[in-house]
C-alpha cells in the first residue's frame, strides 16, 4: 500500500526558491515582443519613470510586477506553460492560426501589458444561453472584438438594427423564433442582410447544413466546438483585430485572468517536497533543489545536464513512461505512481510520484509536472 502523501499544495514553513525562467523560454518571450516592438515603445516612453524593459531583463520585469515571490513564480510557471502552447499551435498551422495571437496577447497580459484594438469590430451572439453566451464573449473578447449578445430572436431584431454588427453568431433551437427564422428576417431586411451570418448549433446533419446555407449562412459550427476552431471560421468573415498599442502596467494588483483550471494553476514549486515538470518527450524542464538532494545531486542545474532524458536514464523500469500515459486520460488530475530510480551514485531509490499531465485551453499537452517523496 502506498503511503499517505501530503496535500500537494501545502507550502513549508520557509519561503519558495525563486524560479527564474528557462533561458529558452525567455528567449522566445523576449522575440515575440520584439516583433512587436514598435507598440511596445510606444508604451515605455509613455510613462515619466521608464519601468523595467522586459526585452532587455525579463527576471527584473516579472520582479517588479509581482513582489510577492509565490505569485511571481506562478508567473513564471504560467509563462512558460503559454510559451509552450504558442511553440504546438505554431507547429500545427505553420504560424497562421488566429490562435496564436490569442495565446500572444496572454503572454504580453502576464507580462503586465493591456492593448487597445484599432478597429471596433463587433460580433452580435444570438442565443438563450446564459452559459453559451459567457463561453463564447469570453473567446471573442480576449481574440479583440466587442461583442453584445441577445437571449432571444426577438430581442436581437431590435437590437441588430441599433448596433450593426459586423458579423453575427446564431444559434438555431431558440424558443420564441428560432436561427433559421432570424436569419430569414435579417436577410429581408436591406440594413441587415449584408451582416454576415454563421450558425451555432448542437444539430450537425446534412440538412441542418443545407437549410443554414440556403437561408444565407456564410458558414456552420456544430457545438461543442474548440476555441480554435470558432477563431477560424470567425476570421474567415471578419479580419482578426491587431493591437495598436501595449501600455504597461508597473504593478499587478492582481494576476492576470487566464484559461487554465484551479488545479493546474496550483505551482508544484511551492510544495516542500521534491518537484519537477518533464516534456511529453522525456526532457526535464525544470527541477528544485529538493528533488535534485533526494536523487544525490549538488543542484538542480547539475541534475538537468546530467540527465538528458528521464525514460533512458533515470528510471529502473524502462517501460515506466508506459505508466504516464495514464495520465493523458485525467489530465490535470493527480495521479500517484510508485517507481524506482537510479541516483546519481548509482543506488536504486524506491519513490512515489504525484504526477500529472497539463494540457492548455486547445487541448494541447504540454508537459508533465509533479513531486516526489522517497517510499519507504
Amino acid at each position: 500500500m502506498l503511503p499517505d502523501l501530503p496535500n500537494l499544495f501545502s507550502t513549508s514553513e520557509s519561503q519558495p526558491e525563486p524560479l527564474l525562467i528557462i533561458p529558452s523560454f525567455s528567449y522566445y518571450i523576449r522575440k515575440l515582443l520584439r516583433q512587436s516592438i514598435d507598440q511596445l515603445q510606444t508604451a515605455l516612453d509613455g510613462y515619466g519613470n521608464t519601468p523595467s524593459n522586459p526585452i532587455k531583463d525579463l527576471d527584473a520585469t516579472l520582479a517588479q510586477l509581482y513582489p510577492q515571490l509565490t505569485n511571481r513564480n506562478l508567473a513564471v510557471i504560467q509563462l512558460e506553460k503559454l510559451v509552450l502552447s504558442h511553440q504546438n499551435m505554431w507547429a500545427k498551422s505553420q504560424g497562421q492560426s488566429p490562435v496564436l495571437n490569442k495565446i500572444k496577447l496572454e503572454i504580453f497580459t502576464w507580462l503586465g501589458y493591456h492593448f487597445e484594438p484599432t478597429t471596433s469590430q463587433t460580433v452580435l451572439i444570438i442565443d438563450d444561453v446564459l452559459e453559451n453566451i459567457a463561453l463564447l464573449s469570453n473567446i471573442l473578447q480576449s481574440a479583440g472584438y466587442q461583442v453584445h449578445s441577445a437571449m432571444s430572436g426577438q430581442l436581437a431584431l431590435s437590437l441588430v438594427q441599433e448596433i450593426q454588427p459586423d458579423l453575427i453568431l446564431l444559434d438555431i433551437l431558440m424558443p420564441d423564433i428560432d436561427g433559421y427564422q432570424v436569419c430569414q428576417r435579417l436577410k429581408k431586411m436591406p440594413q441587415t442582410q449584408a451582416i454576415p451570418v454563421i450558425f451555432l448549433s448542437a444539430l450537425d446533419s446534412l440538412d441542418d447544413r443545407a437549410k443554414a446555407k440556403e437561408l444565407g449562412g456564410v458558414n456552420y459550427i456544430a457545438k461543442p466546438f474548440t476555441v480554435n476552431a470558432l477563431l477560424e471560421k470567425v476570421t474567415q468573415h471578419l479580419p482578426f483585430p491587431q493591437p495598436q498599442a501595449f501600455m504597461f502596467g508597473q504593478h499587478l494588483e492582481q494576476l492576470p485572468t487566464h484559461e487554465w483550471n484551479e488545479q493546474s494553476n496550483a505551482n508544484i514549486f511551492d510544495s516542500k517536497d521534491g518537484a519537477f515538470q518533464v516534456t511529453i518527450d522525456g526532457r526535464y524542464l525544470r527541477v528544485n533543489y529538493q528533488l535534485a538532494q533526494l536523487f544525490g545531486y549538488s543542484s538542480p542545474q547539475e541534475m538537468l545536464t546530467t540527465i538528458p532524458n528521464v525514460w533512458q536514464h533515470l528510471y529502473v523500469d524502462s517501460q515506466h513512461q508506459e505508466v504516464w500515459l495514464l495520465c493523458r486520460q485525467q489530465v490535470n488530475q493527480m495521479i500517484s505512481i510508485p517507481a524506482q530510480i537510479y541516483c546519481k551514485d548509482g543506488h536504486i531509490l524506491s519513490i512515489v510520484e504525484q504526477v500529472r499531465a497539463v494540457q492548455d485551453s486547445f487541448g494541447n499537452l504540454l508537459l508533465y509536472e509533479g513531486i516526489v517523496q522517497p517510499q519507504f
